[in-house]
């Protein structure tokens, strides 16, 4: 909702709806990412020895 709200101030409610879909879409991806991190890590004993910026 506070995304509602200050789209609605600066006249962009159209944008702001359009974004929510993709918001979930993100956070599916980046619970799988999660889980699987998390069964390498703490199930398989498969520690990252390496950690890499994403860019």
């Amino acid at each position: 909702m506070p995304v509602l709200v200050g789209a609605v101030r600066r006249g962009e409610v159209g944008k702001a709806l359009l974004s929510y879909p993709a918001f979930f879409v993100l956070r599916l991806l980046n619970s799988a990412v999660m889980f699987k991190a998390i069964v390498l890590e703490l199930l398989l004993g498969r520690s990252f020895s390496t950690y890499e910026k994403g860019h």
